[in-house]
């Protein structure tokens, strides 16, 4: 499928345990980009997925599912899916779990599940362009240059606002203020 440019529109899948959260998020998906994303309750099941399917641009994964963590699976779904860009998603406020998806793959977006579904609708177009860059040879952005956009966004989002683009990005508004002088 293409979008309104031509480009062609990345496949999203959906990792959440609980399916209320997969209906809400595919659902968003949906009607931001017009295509259905596949939901998997497990990841194993989405590996099964890639072997039929190696189009992949945005994979949301749950941070905590069950009694796994959805972050030990980024570098086995990254393997199938190089390309791809992952938004990690977490009722959690933790910061940590953003530098520990961080570390465990090339490119991961957090999106806390308590933020607004705009937000998430931001995250998923960073995600798309980087995804974009990657199928066309283009430099990827690197994990700051992530966290720029992604703080543009926010900022964007709530109005220029730094405590509630803070509050967004489970990041401090200091850090922000550091962020944007330099």
């Amino acid at each position: 499928m293409l979008d309104r440019s031509g480009e062609p529109r990345p496949n999203c899948i959906v990792i959440d345990d609980d399916p209320a959260v997969r209906r809400i998020v595919s659902h968003y998906v949906t009607e931001m980009l017009g295509v259905a994303p596949q939901q998997f309750e497990l990841p194993s099941d989405a590996l099964d997925y890639a072997a039929l399917n190696p189009g992949i641009g945005v994979i949301l994964i749950d941070w905590h599912l069950g009694d796994t963590n959805g972050l030990q699976w980024l570098a086995p779904l990254g393997r199938e899916w190089p390309a791809a860009v992952f938004v990690v998603m977490s009722a959690d406020s933790d910061p940590r779990g953003f530098v520990e998806a961080a570390k465990c793959c090339r490119t991961a977006l957090w999106w806390r599940k308590t933020d607004s579904i705009a937000m998430l609708g931001s995250l998923i177009q960073v995600a798309m362009e980087e995804h974009r860059r990657r199928i066309s040879g283009e430099s990827s952005q690197t994990l700051g240059e992530l966290k720029d956009q992604a703080i543009r966004e926010a900022l964007a989002l709530h109005g220029g606002n730094i405590e509630q683009a803070a509050k967004v990005l489970g990041i401090s508004a200091s850090t922000i203020r550091r962020h944007l002088s330099t």
